[in-house]
């Protein structure tokens, strides 16, 4: 029995040993992991994170909250580094049922897990962890037959997929084909069942509205008691303005940038064997999923116009790894077994200068809030701007109920008439305008407060309050 999973007890031992060296003890800023001050709040006070509020991501993160180990925050970076390892273990798995060796399926699972962009996100409290896991449940649930759930558990995977993030869409036209192994459109009765599953998925979405009006957190993004609100919340409006909001001379860039992204996450063998297995042994139907998911999320990383665009290369990372598994398995025998030693070899050699790259080990951000709240005057109004500055602050004041005698403002959200409201109800004592809601108005209505500002440009100044009562 223990022979029969030793590719897979091989692989979660590995990318545990890699994750648990690199993971982040507590709250941290590394990998580009601002936002998760903001989810890992949101998780732990029943309330609503940034646009699209990612309903089945705070709910499987209150879970392993409730973990009797580490802090708060640790407990939610596990989360990710679990779905992480989940989904190299399903990816390994799903090779092995379309035929892949086992020792090759090994191979696809670690240079996945291992590929320094994955690794980064996997030990760090964000959602591309779980979406991963996602995806590639649902890639295997539409490229293989007679799979438990049939029809209505590929509609539910692609509207959980779509609850979790909104880049799933892309996946959407996936939806109408046929069940492997034909081609062509599902029929009419598939795609009811299909509309069912994607329906009770999407469900989750109304869980946002349950937060909002019985739980009321003072992190509720939106406050979507209203269908506008709602609307604005879970279709990302806040982001609007960001696809294709990039130059053309930019766009080329990017575009050339994914090449060497590709060779930094998978070696030269890799990307070389990907590039061949993409033109050699892959069913017609394979080919044609996973050719549709790199092009789409390449596409979508490549014109969407955020500093951090390139995490949305993880779905076309994952079928790259596909095509690298199909490359060693048509090569000739002679050329498979050095082809796999040269990546292995990568691998290995690889894998602890990846290390520093990756490891989320670091103090910043804990640093920051803890002294930044311990050090402010009794009953001081901060003002905080930047997603460093506010989500870290949020950490420590709601969900670890440091210094209650505080009041942390988003400069940024007091333009919206909801965070107003938010305001009001998680700070009663707190003056706010009737005429509107702006840091001098709300300076005017408590004159008898400490007045705080800190900006994720300056983190490190030493004098942060420069008003007094």
């Amino acid at each position: 029995m223990l022979k029969k999973h030793l590719h897979s007890l091989t692989l979660i031992a590995t990318l545990t040993v890699c994750y648990a060296v690199t993971i982040a003890p507590g709250l941290t800023w590394a990998n580009g992991g601002a936002d998760g001050g903001d989810l890992i709040t949101a998780a732990a006070t029943g309330g609503i994170a940034h646009p699209s509020g990612y309903p089945l991501y705070l709910l499987l993160a209150r879970a392993f909250q409730l973990l009797p180990i580490g802090t708060l925050a640790f407990r939610t970076n596990l989360f990710s580094a679990v779905c992480t390892g989940l989904a190299a273990l399903a990816l390994q798995t799903f090779l092995r049922r379309q035929q892949i060796s086992s020792g090759i399926a090994l191979i696809a699972g670690l240079a996945f897990g291992l590929a320094p962009a994955i690794w980064s996100q996997a030990v760090i409290s964000e959602v591309y962890g779980l979406q991963s896991l996602l995806l590639i449940l649902f890639v295997w649930e539409m490229l293989e037959e007679n799979l438990p759930g049939g029809e209505w558990m590929r509609g539910l995977l692609f509207g959980l997929t779509l609850s979790n993030h909104l880049t799933a869409l892309l996946l959407f036209p996936l939806l109408l084909l046929r069940a492997a192994p034909q081609l062509g459109l599902a029929r009419p009765g598939d795609l009811f069942r299909r509309g069912l599953g994607c329906a009770a998925g999407l469900s989750l979405y109304l869980t946002l509205w349950i937060r909002a009006v019985w739980l009321q957190a003072p992190v509720n993004w939106g406050n979507p008691v209203t269908l506008e609100n709602f609307w604005w919340l879970v279709s990302g409006r806040l982001y609007a303005s960001y696809p294709f909001d990039i130059s053309l001379a930019e766009a080329g860039l990017r575009l050339r940038t994914v090449g060497g992204l590709l060779l930094e996450q998978f070696t030269i063998p890799g990307v070389l064997l990907g590039i061949y297995g993409l033109f050699s042994g892959l069913p017609r139907r394979t080919l044609l999923a996973t050719l549709w998911i790199f092009v789409c999320f390449a596409g979508f990383a490549t014109f969407y116009g955020s500093y951090d665009s390139q995490v949305y290369l993880i779905p076309a990372y994952l079928v790259f790894v596909i095509w690298v598994a199909y490359g060693i398995q048509d090569i000739p025998q002679k050329l498979a077994k050095p082809a796999v030693t040269l990546i292995i070899l990568g691998l290995l050699v690889r894998a602890p200068f990846s290390i520093p790259t990756v490891n989320a080990n670091t103090p910043q951000a804990e640093q920051f809030g803890a002294q930044y709240i311990a050090k402010a005057p009794q009953n001081a109004i901060i003002f905080a701007s930047g997603d460093e500055a506010v989500f870290a602050l949020w950490y420590f004041h709601y969900a670890v109920h440091q210094r209650p005698d505080t009041v942390v403002i988003a400069e940024a959200l007091l333009p919206y008439g909801w965070y107003a409201e938010n305001l009001a109800h998680t700070y009663p004592s707190l003056r706010l305008s009737v005429t509107g809601t702006s840091r001098y108005e709300i300076i005017g209505q408590n004159p008898g407060r400490f007045v705080c500002y800190v900006s994720s440009k300056n983190l490190n100044q030493a004098e942060f309050c420069n008003a007094s009562p």
